[in-house]
């Protein structure tokens, strides 16, 4: 009877079958009908050997391969090297395994001691915080000082921007009079009192005018303190603007003082005004300089008044900088937890024999 693959290894049956087998066929004797290693015989030659021998019986084909079975069996069994190595491979990777366990568990240990010394950090700055919110509000003297100069350069810096700009404003697009030179027209001393005799309107004009450039020089303050990139390209553009402005004022008072000129017969007529010119005129660079390079000096004294007013309060600042350093060993503290859970599964993986 013909059994299938499945039963060729159930030891009963086909034990039994083989030892019938092999009694009833002299050929299955071992020196005969095993593999002939020593002459380098593979298993391939081996079966059409035995196939040839059998006449291609097809009931000789179970017991043939449970012998094959039976024979590879034996073999590794009684291979005491091959068995010693693979004991040896084993043994390697158990101790690798268990050093990386130490290791990690030693990983471990070191992560919540820094845990720890952090929240004992945290624990003496909370103290030093709650001491400064005790002795309440410290007037830093270096903060004072700086304040102190700061405003001494400020105020007068902006009441000169303050007439500059109202004036030069009146020169160029207001005064219905002659400029004769460019100190005449920034500083006219009349501007104030003719804008008003003017009519009112032209008056809270000319005296409005200069606070654009102040509140520019303002934004400039507050862009310098954000934080980014963009804060550079937004005060260049404040700058260039602020720029633009003077550019303006000094063109068209440079070109009034041009057609006094040659009205007067200082310059030859018959070449207008042009950029050109405006360029080459000193009188065009003397109202740029007085007013633009007055701008940025404002600007400067305005952003450090403002930072030393910011640092008056000695407490408030230590009590920021304590708040700092907190949040940072709060941050410094979730990493440490998420070292340890990542050591933590690489352990559980290590006891299921994941490693």
């Amino acid at each position: 009877m013909a059994l299938s693959l499945k039963q060729l290894f159930k030891p009963g049956l086909a034990s039994a079958q083989s030892e019938k087998t092999v009694m009833q066929n002299p050929i299955m004797t071992p020196n005969k009908d095993t593999i002939q290693l020593q002459n380098n015989e593979t298993y391939q030659h081996w079966g059409k050997r035995i196939c040839g021998s059998v006449g291609g019986n097809i009931l000789t084909l179970i017991p043939f391969l449970q012998n094959v079975y039976q024979y590879i069996y034996k073999k590794q069994a009684e291979d005491e090297f091959l068995q010693e190595q693979r004991k040896q491979q084993i043994r390697t990777e158990i101790t690798i395994c268990n050093n990386n366990s130490e290791h990690n568990t030693q990983q471990i240990n070191d992560h919540l001691e820094k845990i720890e010394e952090n929240r004992d950090r945290i624990s003496k700055l909370e103290e030093e915080k709650t001491a400064l919110q005790v002795n309440g509000k410290k007037i830093s003297g270096p903060a004072k000082a700086k304040l102190v100069i700061g405003l001494v350069i400020l105020i007068p810096l902006t009441f000169y921007l303050f007439l500059f700009y109202s004036s030069t404003f009146f020169s160029a697009f207001l005064d219905n009079g002659h400029i004769k030179s460019a100190a005449g027209a920034m500083f006219n001393a009349n501007a104030f009192k003719e804008a008003w005799a003017t009519s009112v309107p032209e008056f809270f004009l000319m005296i409005s005018f200069p606070v654009i450039f102040l509140g520019l020089g303002f934004g400039l303050h507050f862009f310098s303190i954000e934080d980014g990139k963009m804060k550079y390209l937004k005060m260049a553009a404040i700058v260039l603007v602020t720029f633009a402005f003077d550019s303006i004022l000094a063109y068209k008072i440079g070109e009034r003082i041009y057609n006094w000129q040659v009205l007067n017969g200082t310059i030859p007529s018959g070449v207008p005004y042009s950029f050109s010119l405006a360029i080459k005129d000193v009188s065009s660079w003397a109202v740029i300089f007085c007013g633009f390079i007055a701008y940025i000096i404002w600007g400067i004294v305005f952003d450090q008044s403002m930072d030393a007013y910011g640092g008056l309060n000695q407490n408030q600042i230590e009590l920021k900088a304590i708040e700092d350093k907190m949040e940072k060993i709060r941050n410094e503290n979730d990493d440490e937890n998420s070292h340890i859970q990542s050591l933590r599964a690489d352990n559980t993986k290590i006891k299921k024999g994941l490693c």
